[in-house]
């Protein structure tokens, strides 16, 4: 009878994920040479004008007229991304922290890293 290793707690089974576009997305902005939260700052920025634009455009609103909710509408997904970036920043951290601890780390952190 052969032991089934997916069930085992003290050697866990390696599986490999495909990157999400979120990840993807977080690792393009790691690369940059600028800090992340300027990254974010910019591009909240941009997101706002760019939906402000559009209303513009579209003549939903007179130009020039700015509107809070836009702005707001046009940051959140930009900060949004910024909060999931910062979260995983904080658990890698606290990962590292306890490697030491964790069976079997070097391996896993070998290939996660």
């Amino acid at each position: 009878m052969t032991k089934d290793r997916s069930a085992s707690l003290v050697e866990p089974v390696m599986i490999e994920l495909k990157l999400s576009w979120v990840d993807r997305a977080l690792r393009v902005v790691e690369r940059l040479p600028a800090h992340p939260i300027a990254v974010y700052s910019v591009l909240a920025l941009l997101g706002a004008l760019v939906l402000q634009g559009i209303f513009w455009g579209c003549g939903v609103m007179p130009w020039g007229a700015v509107s809070v909710q836009m702005l707001t509408t046009g940051c959140w997904s930009i900060l949004s991304l910024a909060g999931i970036h910062l979260s995983f920043a904080v658990a890698a951290r606290s990962l590292n922290t306890f490697r030491p601890l964790l069976p079997g780390a070097e391996q896993g952190f070998a290939r996660a890293y």
